[in-house]
């Protein structure tokens, strides 16, 4: 079975690397496509949250008011507030930028002019990666 949060590759959470193994080639596709289109693959993959509660993302990325005056935010919760939980902090410390890139087309997909990320770690690979893109 193929590795697909995080796969053993080295350096991974570096940009160069990330984009040789195909990193930020999702996000270009997502962006040449149709919010509409978008939901709809994101309902038909089967992709759920990494919560408890498993939830489809295709379904509540659906529920977000198309027409609307007032501004939207995705918040990317990576507050692991269950004892013995390290499923979050992997994917921020050793895939950041699959997080972006994933951040990226929901916010496209959704609507959103910006997010907020929560995680209660001090610095970390996550906050070097996104210091590096401004």
């Amino acid at each position: 079975m193929e590795k697909i949060v995080l796969p053993e590759i080295e350096n991974f959470h570096q940009l160069d690397v990330y984009v040789e193994h195909g990193g930020y080639k999702a996000a270009k596709k997502a962006f040449e496509q149709s919010t509409d289109d978008i939901i709809d693959q994101v309902k038909k993959s089967g992709l759920r949250g990494r919560g408890g509660a498993a939830f489809s993302a295709g379904l509540k990325w659906s529920f977000m008011p198309k027409t609307t005056d007032k501004p939207k935010y995705l918040c990317v919760n990576g507050d692991e507030s269950e004892p013995g939980s390290f499923k979050d902090r992997q994917v921020f410390e050793y895939n950041p930028h699959q997080l972006i890139e994933g951040t990226l087309i929901t916010c496209y997909a959704i609507g959103c002019k910006g997010c907020l990320r929560l995680y209660p770690w001090r610095i970390s690979q996550m906050d070097k990666v996104v210091a590096k893109s401004h």
